[in-house]
Formats: structure tokens, C-alpha cells, sequence
């Protein structure tokens, strides 16, 4: 969980970003209501808070995405490594000392907003606890860097598979999609993990969603092949065509499946091809209603993406419910699952803007945050019961530890 704070013009000495790591344990500890008070159990759920070392990190900002990567040391320009220096981004560039593991996970993060809008790529290495900006402090002479444009409120996915990273099947990548500045964006870019450049794919097809921001994108069951799939639903668009109107914006509820493949050479090139799955439709039976700023996780264990919360504009207001999609390459069916998020409790308008992700060893949706959401409420859990009932759970993080 990233945690910013702004406290005045934008300079690196006044700007407070902080990395908060969430240590779960099974079974969970919870924070229970009462009729006057809520009581909390003590458990082993602490927040901690990753001590950066360096002043050099991204400026705070929202709407903005992340997701993990593994970083090859077998690409082209190395493993990034931490400067002693202090340059900007923590990084003199790329560098391979040997000492580092195959592959080291890293958090990418991309864009965002907070009175401007951002275009940066930052690269957190969770082992040596430091930032990277991209691309090298002293580029590569003769190669030219391409990137995503200023733009927030996109969706970046991490896709491919997990090992040493040097083989197709193993090729692991983020794929970012749509966003909004000035107009909203319909783009795919791919991050690749074993040159760590962006790229854009080349479309196979014309069939192309319609350009969104506030979307999900979830990254499917990986496969044996190298081609990895990704599940975009929802968002807020400022097309008009078939999709729900509300507010002078239009709220989807379509879903798309993106194919991403990478090609033999092993490198930054890519082939992508979208199929639409569901179409919009603005009062859907059986199915979610148009709505951005949801969230959506993959359980890969049920195999089915989750959908919880969003916003449908102002007259509408938020939304408190829980969706499931089993999906199948010949069909998808929609389930709602109970019950929704006790919200009139804690929530003005609905459950929107947290994150998510899914603890498959205890079938759990994990999310934190979101607007309104009060200290010490931010934690919480969906756990499935049987079937499509679940239990929502309050995470407790007492008893002294601050929580972000």
C-alpha cells in the first residue's frame, strides 16, 4: 500500500511517501461492532512500515497504478541496483553485480495525479528497499525509450509466469491499459520484464473496447503457452454510444478479453487481440449495473473474477454489493454473492476507490481503503463460507502499531 503526502509546492524535500506492508495471519482476528462500541481482538495482523532510506522517491499522487514484476538479471541492461550517491530515483542506472537472485520482485508503479498529472515510471525494489526511475540515470547511448502519456485512473495488470524469466513461457510482463488527461485513452502498453522497457503491442484485429478510465483489469489463470489473458470490466468513459449516461459521463459494464502474447525473440515485442465478452447494458439482469472505481480480483481457486463496490454517478451513488464471474472461453455467468459490504455503517456514498487482492490459501477477498473509509475501518475481508455466501470480517490491527 502506498501512502503519500503533499505539504506544499512540489519538491522533493517536501513530499512524504511511505510503503506500508500488511503481515496477515490465519485465522483472522476481527474487529467486532457492537451495539455501542466496537471491540477489538487481539491478533497478529500489524501494519509495518518500509523504512525508505532515500529521499528520492515519487512524488505523492492518486488515481495512479501498481502492480508487481519480477526483474530478470538476464536482460539486455541488467538488474537496477541502488546508488550510494543519492541521484534521482536511487539509481545510477542499470548495473548486474552478480549478486543479485534471478529474478527480484519489484513494485511498478505508473502515472497518477495530484494537481498534475503524471507520466513517471517508478520501480520499488521490495529486496533492497529502494526506488528506481525509469529509464537509467545515463540512458543507453543510441537506444530511444517510449512510455505511456500523462494520464491516471488506468489499470496495470501483471501478466506471464514465474521462474527464471528467460524463456517465452516464462516471460512475465505488466500491461497497462486505458486512463484519462484531457480525453480518455483506449491504449495498451507493455512493460517487459526482461528488457524493462515499454512497448506497444501490435493489434491483431480491430475490435477495441471503448476508451475508459476507473475500469479493472484482472489477469486470468496464467496457461502453458505464452499468451497471457486479462478480464477489463467497467469504468467511466466519455463516449456516449451504447453505454449508460449519468452525469454527463458514461458508466460501463462490458467485459473484454485482452490476449497478450510475446514474441519469440524474447524481447519488448508483442501481439495483442481483444474479444468482447459481454456487452453493456444499463438495467442487466442476473448481472452488475454500469459503475467505475470498483475493484476486481482473480480467484484463481474458484477460477472466477470478484467485483466489489463502485460508484454509478451522482444520482445513483455508490454501490455495496459482491459479484462473481465464472468465466469460460465459451460463456460467462454472473453470480451475486451475500451479503454486501455492511457500508451504511462506516460509508457516505458506497464502497469505492479501495484496493484489492485475493488470499487463495484461506479463499479470502483482501481490501483496504477506499473513500470515506475512517481510520482504523480500512481493513477488511470477505471470506467465502460455502457456495456464494461469504462473511465479511473487520481486520483488526490493534493494538498500537498506526495503521496508513
Amino acid at each position: 500500500v502506498a501512502e503519500g503526502l503533499h505539504t506544499g509546492a512540489m519538491g522533493p524535500s517536501e513530499v512524504r511517501v511511505a510503503l506500508w506492508l500488511c503481515l496477515l495471519s490465519w485465522p483472522l482476528p476481527v474487529a467486532v461492532p457492537s451495539a455501542s462500541a466496537s471491540e477489538h481482538i487481539p491478533g497478529h495482523n500489524r501494519f509495518s512500515t518500509l523504512d525508505i532510506t532515500t529521499a528520492n522517491v515519487p512524488l505523492s499522487r492518486r488515481w495512479l497504478s501498481a502492480c508487481t514484476l519480477n526483474l530478470a538479471q538476464s536482460s539486455p541492461r541488467g538488474t537496477p541496483t541502488t546508488s550510494e550517491g543519492g541521484e534521482v530515483g536511487g539509481g545510477t542506472g542499470l548495473a548486474n553485480d552478480g549478486q543479485q537472485p534471478a529474478t527480484s520482485p519489484y513494485v511498478l508503479i505508473f502515472g497518477g495525479e495530484q494537481e498534475v498529472t503524471f507520466s513517471d515510471t517508478w520501480l520499488y525494489d521490495v529486496a533492497g528497499d529502494s526506488w528506481w526511475l525509469w529509464p537509467a540515470i545515463t540512458p543507453t547511448p543510441g537506444l530511444e525509450y517510449t512510455s505511456p502519456s500523462e494520464r491516471y485512473g488506468h489499470s496495470c495488470t501483471t501478466g506471464g509466469g514465474v521462474g527464471d524469466n528467460t524463456s517465452p513461457n516464462n516471460h512475465q510482463f505488466a500491461v497497462l491499459f486505458g486512463g484519462y488527461y484531457t480525453q480518455a485513452y483506449n491504449d495498451v502498453w507493455v512493460f517487459s520484464s526482461q528488457d524493462i522497457e515499454w512497448s506497444q503491442p501490435a493489434m491483431l484485429d480491430n475490435a477495441t473496447p471503448v476508451k475508459r478510465w476507473f475500469h479493472t483489469s484482472v489477469s486470468i489463470a496464467p496457461s502453458q503457452s505464452n499468451s497471457k489473458q486479462f478480464l477489463v470490466f467497467g469504468g467511466t468513459t466519455s463516449w456516449n454510444g451504447t453505454a449508460y449516461v449519468r452525469d454527463h459521463y458514461a458508466f460501463l459494464n462490458d467485459v473484454w478479453l485482452l490476449t497478450v502474447t510475446p514474441q519469440s525473440d524474447g524481447g519488448a515485442n508483442f501481439t495483442a487481440q481483444w474479444q468482447e465478452v459481454e456487452r453493456n447494458e444499463p438495467l442487466p439482469p442476473g448481472r452488475p449495473v454500469p459503475r467505475a472505481s470498483h475493484v476486481a480480483v482473480w480467484a484463481q481457486n474458484r477460477r472466477t473474477m470478484i467485483v466489489v463496490g463502485g460508484w454509478g454517478g451522482g444520482d445513483i451513488g455508490g454501490y455495496l454489493d459482491i459479484w462473481e464471474m465464472n468465466y469460460t472461453t465459451s460463456q460467462s455467468k454472473w453470480t451475486r454473492l451475500q451479503p454486501d459490504f455492511p457500508g451504511d455503517k462506516y460509508l457516505l456514498d458506497g464502497y469505492r476507490d479501495q484496493t484489492a487482492t485475493y488470499w487463495e490459501s484461506s479463499s479470502c477477498v483482501v481490501l483496504f481503503g477506499g473513500t470515506d473509509m475512517k481510520p482504523g475501518q480500512a481493513l477488511w475481508a470477505y471470506c467465502f463460507i460455502t457456495g456464494n455466501f461469504g462473511t465479511w470480517v473487520q481486520v483488526d490491527t490493534s493494538p498500537s502499531l498506526s495503521v496508513p
